[in-house]
């Protein structure tokens, strides 16, 4: 192995600008299956990147610290029946476009839905190596988000997350964190979205 093999790789500079950028294949006749391939943002959480889509402009302790933001590789989803959707995706890991120690394309992630009319109900679950500094042992975790959508003026959530990063000379390290937010749209130009951790 050339002493070059090991200098880590940064990721393609490329990518520092752009949010997501992946290839969709949904074939016709495959009842709703589709595949991307590419960089898209993580399935995990109840926040999204962007403050404006948020219901608050600060975005919460889970989306900063329990969560990734992104991934690199392939998702899946397929409709099973009119109310429940899975999916599989097998990635880089967290934030990473590129892998720097060889741990490429191996981390799973498995996804999940239930959606009625007056909620969803999403589970996540990602398990694979995981840099940290002093190893690439195995990070879990494992999120999930009810959205309440009861009326077009009032929605509230609640999410929860549980993560695990295998050491190998320590301990492992757990972190756990549960949100609750609500959005309530007082008038048309006013709403209140009170957010408790």
């Amino acid at each position: 192995v050339c002493s070059s093999d090991l200098t880590p790789k940064p990721n393609p500079e490329f990518f520092d600008y752009v949010e997501q950028a992946y290839l969709s294949l949904k074939p016709k006749g495959w009842k709703g299956f589709e595949a991307d391939f590419g960089d898209f943002v993580t399935s995990a959480g109840a926040e999204v990147i962007e403050s404006k889509d948020n219901w608050n402009y600060s975005r919460s302790l889970l989306f900063s610290f329990a969560i990734p933001y992104y991934h690199f590789g392939v998702r899946t989803s397929m409709p099973l029946g009119s109310s429940f959707t899975v999916g599989v995706q097998e990635v880089d890991g967290w934030n990473q476009v590129v892998d720097q120690h060889g741990n490429n394309m191996q981390t799973t992630g498995i996804t999940s839905a239930f959606t009625r009319k007056k909620f969803t109900w999403s589970n996540n679950y990602y398990v694979g190596p995981q840099w940290t500094g002093s190893n690439s042992r195995n990070r879990n975790l494992f999120d999930s988000t009810l959205l309440l959508t009861p009326n077009d003026k009032f929605n509230a959530y609640l999410n929860y997350d549980y993560g695990e990063q295998a050491e190998a000379l320590a301990p492992h390290q757990h972190w756990t964190g549960f949100a609750a937010a609500a959005h309530w749209q007082a008038t048309k130009h006013i709403s209140f979205s009170p957010r408790a951790e």
